[in-house]
């Protein structure tokens, strides 16, 4: 078994934090800088997390760790929708089959995070099917083919494909960066120069503010999309490095937070309007909100971890995470 990197554990919990930080109302006005790269750091963590398998292994844990959790959360979500309103939308699970959370989101937005889920499905079938093709190839024709596709404006979204595409650079990108040990080379560095990263991380914020609202999932990328790639990637490898240096310690509720992400995005959105209740619809209450569904979460996880490893995305339970 590999060893155990404790900074991967910190740095999802931080950024699932920030998945239900950016699902409340924006009273802290720090939702754009959120989603300029919550979303491609988990793509980026899962890129550096995999490993290349046999087709026949890889192909079993596609199905068992992603496809069946994830229709699991989705088929449940709808049964709790249509329970919930004594009635039965064909339109929702239409729309969940085929993919198209343009019309999920307008119809149960609490479904929306899982497509975080169908996009990683995606890259590790074209992955499978790629496994040949050299990586830094393969990572550049990835960009130009998310570039691509987010053009396309007269063809739907179907299975997620055009985000898909969108999102697979960051995958390679965190699969390049472990391959190459890239956030290893760069901790050799005296700890004066590792601080300098302060100064290219604020510049990436503050060229994110200027080229515009980002949301990954309808292929949003704001006004220049080489722009969108050169930010989400600066802030997540900058982060990646910096928890590297200082997150060295286990934690045991970090990495419980940590082994169960796919439940908490697939599950907090449900939670947030009953714990907004509770707190001031301010900032400290904004910020409250998200811990306590993060709390609330995590004794679910606890709860998965022991009688339920199904539903943290494990048919045989490991002491690590898919996502």
């Amino acid at each position: 078994m590999r060893e155990r990197k404790y900074w991967i554990d910190y740095l999802k919990a931080i950024a699932i934090y920030l998945v239900i930080l950016g699902h409340l109302p924006d009273e802290l006005h720090i939702k754009w800088g959120i989603y300029l790269f919550h979303m491609p750091l988990f793509f980026i963590i899962s890129g550096y997390l995999y490993k290349p398998r046999k087709v026949k292994d890889e192909i079993k844990k596609v199905i068992t760790q992603l496809f069946l959790p994830y229709m699991f959360y989705g088929l449940g979500l709808i049964g709790l929708y249509c329970f919930m309103r004594n009635t039965f939308n064909i339109s929702l699970l239409e729309g969940f089959l085929i993919g198209d959370y343009l019309k999920v989101c307008e119809i149960h937005p609490a479904m929306c995070p899982i497509w975080f889920v169908l996009v990683l499905i995606n890259i590790r079938i074209i992955l499978l099917l790629l496994n040949k093709v050299n990586l830094l190839l393969l990572l550049s024709i990835s960009f130009i083919a998310g570039s691509i596709a987010v053009k396309l404006v007269n063809i739907q979204n179907i299975l997620m494909f055009k985000t898909t595409l969108l999102c697979l650079p960051f995958f390679l990108f965190g699969h390049f960066i472990s391959k190459n040990n890239l956030t290893n080379k760069l901790l050799k560095m005296r700890t004066e120069f590792i601080s300098l990263l302060i100064i290219p991380l604020l510049i990436a914020f503050y060229a994110g503010h200027k080229n515009g609202n980002v949301a990954i999932i309808f292929c949003l990328y704001g006004y220049n999309i080489i722009i969108f790639y050169t930010v989400a990637i600066t802030i997540s490898f900058i982060l990646m490095v910096i928890t590297q240096k200082v997150c060295t310690k286990s934690i045991k509720l970090i990495e419980l937070i940590s082994e169960g992400t796919f439940l908490v995005m697939s599950v907090h959105y449900m939670m947030l309007n009953t714990v907004m209740k509770i707190f001031p619809e301010n900032g400290w209450g904004i910020i409250m909100t998200a811990l306590m569904t993060l709390a609330l979460c995590t004794g679910a996880i606890w709860f998965c971890k022991k009688y339920f490893p199904f539903a943290l995305g494990k048919i045989n339970y490991l002491n690590k995470s898919s996502i």
